[in-house]
């Protein structure tokens, strides 16, 4: 025996011959060799070949694959045949190896085969020029293999993605392709395991499905679903799960199905089918496929929706970090970049993707590098984070001074996994600190001061020493609290020494307003502020602190005090009472008047202490009040009645406010007085007393007046009618009734205002403006068609008042529109009505004579009219309406241009 690979290493000739063919024919699986022509000629063929169609090698050779293949069905034609044809052109196009699934069930010769999986693979064998000169064609039985197959290339394909629509749409394709079924779709279901969406879908030769229920495929069926079950359909027409929902299946052309259950935590949260338009018996391993496929691409689906939602916070997280001006990075333990901010990115003048991987001490120069480095390898090897600051240029080149840190990023199980991080520009505080410091230098008021406790050395700056009276020089080394208490004015000492014993005790802040004594004998007042500074154990170490020169705010407190004494003794000399409040409406001094008033002591009526001595009655607005004036900044003014405290009665007060603004227009203080009007209120009562009764006398007067006018018409109508006839007797008699008529007419007109004046004032009714204006239609329905007159209206509101009080101002307006028309021009007459915030305003608009605007407010008043002569009237109609409107608590005006007609307006509340 020849030792083969000792040959082969000294480069003997003496190789044994191998015997190809022997080797070709131990091949368990079933090979054939092809010819690269058109009809795929077979070459050579395996033993395994021969034993897997029942064929000899001679009957074989030399005929095409197609003639003698396992793939062609009875009838010549076969989905399998095409398939392996596909592959084999698709070998000769690309000079690759090509792969496809086979389903040979129900096709092979012998029932051994029947209804197996198998696998055709050609590989190309090429020539010396690269061209394809034989095919090398393997059959493999994998029906054990075939799910577990299809899932690897499954999984093959969906692992690169990491969009969840665009998996479940590779997931239904290939499985809808590798069923050959008509529609292959995901659903999520919702959490009343009813309602289903569509996630995925694959169709072919069917149309996609349109929103169903679970209960619509049958109460059985979504049950089984419920419980974790695969639902199997062999024949939707014959299967009597089906047959009370039979519509829907015929609707969505689904004949036969499998329909597997996802289930997460005891609910159904989704399910996977696959739908066929015909009859099928379905296997089990589809069944077996479908269910693990719905497994995995619920679970494929749930991680790309986990990696979107974390894409998202680390955008969202990237987003944050990159709108600080702060440099922020995150670094692998070797160094390299994991994470970088865009202010960082700007700095290095760069992108995330080119500074990924890289090292972090890369991008800075050799020195400073050098030091970054050994300070991060120091926070990797002690677990401990570090801070210092360094200068390094700017993006701009100039020189700016940084304070960075290095954190230690710390798995659970304690390694140092990366290290994150942080820079800030600190050029410009530095440059404030320096400011400050030279502020302090050159004595702008402030000192600053260092007590060692333990030591007993107090280290100040020349500020605090010309405070103080010490010498600057001593300071320097320290000097004791003994000699900086000895420059406190000494009626102040006593008390700040007890205050410092105080502060060692307790470690509280120290904050203290006294009096120090200058070597010239002066006087300045000073605020002292510090903090004691505590060892581990709790007790001080350091009390450092800051001194300001407050004299001069002492003065002007003393002159504000002075100020305010004489405010008070202003406010105490005049009859009122005089108040004050803060910005938020706090009263803070009530003057001896008002407390002599009240009799009580000021601190009682301070706040809000002063409310409940005003009359329950007028409380609510007067808080109303006070309460808007605060809000808006105007002046406040109201009238309420207050209780005297010696006799307990109630007097009327007039109260009014001021408020002081500062520079900015803020109320900085209210400034207000109360004056007694109450004997102002009882004139006032008797004037309206008397403006009744004259009223009364007005109301009874005009009442008189008709009777002895009545009887001045009787008897003119008799004279007429009875008495001689002559003509300038007539004439006279016609006169004195046209007198006596006018009279009657004011008269009437007269009472009714009157009576309008002299009514109650309060209105709790409602008054439904269309009826009112309807009332107003049917009283000058003949004047309105003696005219020809066209009205229009609008859909009138209900208000609170009287709808026959309404009804005569709808009336009286009416009717001067109708008088008051241009000749041979029909009266057009528009009644509307508008919101106007809290109010209707209606208005009536006609085409009539008009009148000058100047005379629109004289046109209201008592006896005034514009065409006494050519127009009839007494001049108080549109006096009483006006009465009535403002009763309601209304207003009324008027708009109008000489010959184009005019407008009257009135408003009432809504």
């Amino acid at each position: 025996m020849v030792d083969v690979s000792r040959a082969i290493a000294s480069g003997t000739s003496e190789i044994p011959w191998v015997d190809f063919r022997a080797v070709f024919d131990c091949n368990p699986n079933a090979v054939l060799v092809l010819a690269a022509d058109l009809g795929f000629t077979i070459l050579a063929v395996s033993k395994a070949y021969e034993r897997l169609l029942g064929l000899a090698q001679t009957e074989l050779l030399g005929r095409s694959l197609f003639e003698c293949s396992p793939y062609r069905s009875p009838n010549g034609h076969s989905l399998n045949e095409q398939s392996v044809l596909a592959s084999l052109r698709r070998v000769m196009a690309h000079s690759a190896e090509d792969q496809v699934l086979l389903d040979l069930h129900d096709r092979m010769p012998s029932e051994e085969f029947q209804k197996q999986t198998w696998s055709a693979v050609t590989r190309p064998v090429l020539g010396a020029n690269g061209e394809v000169v034989y095919l090398l064609h393997t059959v493999q039985n994998c029906t054990d293999l075939g799910p577990d197959s299809f899932l690897v290339r499954l999984d093959d394909a969906i692992r690169p993605l990491v969009d969840a629509k665009e998996i479940t749409q590779t997931v239904v394709k290939l499985v809808g392709e590798h069923l050959q079924v008509n529609r292959c779709v995901y659903v999520d279901i919702d959490e009343d395991e009813e309602r289903f969406y569509v996630i995925g879908v694959y169709h072919r030769d069917i149309h996609r499905v349109v929103r169903y229920q679970m209960s619509q495929f049958g109460a059985g069926i979504r049950e089984r679903m419920r419980q974790g079950q695969p639902c199997v359909v062999y024949d939707s027409e014959a299967d009597p799960q089906t047959a009370e929902v039979l519509d829907t299946y015929r609707e969505t052309g689904i004949r036969a199905v499998i329909a597997a259950p996802v289930r997460k935590a005891g609910k159904l949260v989704g399910t996977f089918a696959v739908h066929h338009r015909s009859p099928r018996l379905w296997r089990p391993d589809e069944v077996e496929l479908v269910q693990r496929v719905a497994s995995r691409c619920w679970e494929s689906i749930e991680r790309a929706r986990v990696v979107a939602e974390l894409r998202q916070q680390w955008d969202t997280f990237d987003l944050a970090l990159s709108q600080l001006p702060d440099f922020t990075y995150v670094l692998d333990v070797e160094g390299g970049v994991r994470y970088a901010n865009r202010a960082l990115l700007a700095y290095w003048q760069t992108t995330l993707q080119e500074v990924i991987g890289r090292g972090f001490f890369d991008c800075y120069p050799g020195p400073l590098a050098e030091r970054l480095k050994q300070q991060f390898q120091e926070v990797v090897a002690t677990k401990k984070p570090l801070r210092d600051q360094v200068f390094a240029s700017s993006a701009s080149g100039t020189a700016q001074e940084y304070e960075y840190t290095f954190v230690p990023v710390i798995a659970e199980d304690g390694h140092v996994e990366g290290v994150a991080g942080s820079a800030r520009d600190i050029t410009e505080r530095k440059r404030n600190e320096e400011r400050l410091s030279f502020a302090l230098e050159a004595g702008s008021g402030v000192g600053t001061w260092d007590w060692e406790i333990a030591a007993d050395q107090v280290y100040c700056d020349s500020r605090f020493a010309e405070l103080f009276s010490v010498d600057p020089e001593k300071c320097v080394g320290g000097i004791s609290v003994t000699d900086f208490l000895g420059g406190v004015h000494p009626e102040d000492r006593a008390h700040v020494r007890e205050s410092i014993r105080q502060i060692l005790a307790t470690g509280q802040d120290f904050a203290e307003e006294y009096r120090v004594l200058k070597k010239d004998g002066s006087v300045r007042w000073i605020f002292a502020r510090g903090r004691c500074r505590l060892d581990h154990e709790g007790k001080p170490t350091r009390f450092p602190g800051v001194v300001v020169d407050i004299t001069e705010r002492k003065k002007t407190e003393e002159a504000l005090q002075e100020s305010g004494a004489r405010f008070r003794f202003l406010a105490e000399s005049i009859p009122q009472m005089v108040w004050t409040a803060n910005s938020d409406g706090m009263i803070d001094y009530v003057s001896r008047q008002g407390c002599a008033y009240f009799d009580a002591v000021e601190s009682a009526l301070h706040g809000v202490g002063w409310l409940s001595l005003v009359h329950p009655d007028d409380r609510a607005a007067t808080v109303e009040r006070w309460t808007r004036s605060i809000a808006t900044g105007d002046a406040y003014e109201t009238e309420f009645r207050l209780l005297r405290g010696i006799d307990g009665s109630w007097r009327w007060h007039l109260a009014r406010a001021l408020p002081l603004l500062g520079e900015a227009g803020d109320v900085l203080q209210w400034f207000g007085t109360c004056t007694d009007i109450e004997n102002q209120k009882l004139t006032e009562s008797e004037l309206t007393r008397a403006n009744r009764e004259l009223e009364e006398f007005a109301y009874v007067a005009s009442h008189d007046l008709q009777e002895p006018l009545r009887m001045v018409s009787i008897f003119t109508e008799l004279l007429l009618k009875n008495g001689p006839k002559d003509r300038a007797l007539d004439q006279y008699a016609a006169y004195v009734q046209q007198g006596v008529e006018r009279m009657e007419a004011l008269i009437r007109d007269l009472l009714t205002f009157s009576s309008t004046v002299h009514s109650d004032l309060t209105i709790v009714d409602s008054a439904n403006l269309a009826t009112a204006f309807h009332e107003a239609m049917v009283v000058l329905k003949n004047r309105i068609e003696e005219t020809r007159a066209i009205i229009e209206t609008d859909s009138l509101p209900i208000i609170l008042g009287d709808t026959t009080q309404m009804s005569h101002v709808f009336q009286n307006l009416l009717s001067n529109a109708l008088k008051y028309r241009r000749a041979d021009v029909p009266p057009q007459i528009k009644v509307r009505v508008r919101e106007r915030g809290s109010e209707w305003v209606v208005s009536v608009e006609d085409n009539g004579i008009g009148f000058d605007q100047q005379y629109a407010e004289r046109i209201f008043g008592l006896f005034k009219r514009l065409h006494k002569n050519e127009y009839p009237g007494t001049g108080l109609g549109l006096a009483i309406c006006q009465r009535i409107v403002e009763r309601h608590r209304g207003c009324m005006w008027a708009e109008g241009t000489a010959g184009h007609g005019a407008t009257f307006y009135f408003s009432v509340p809504r």
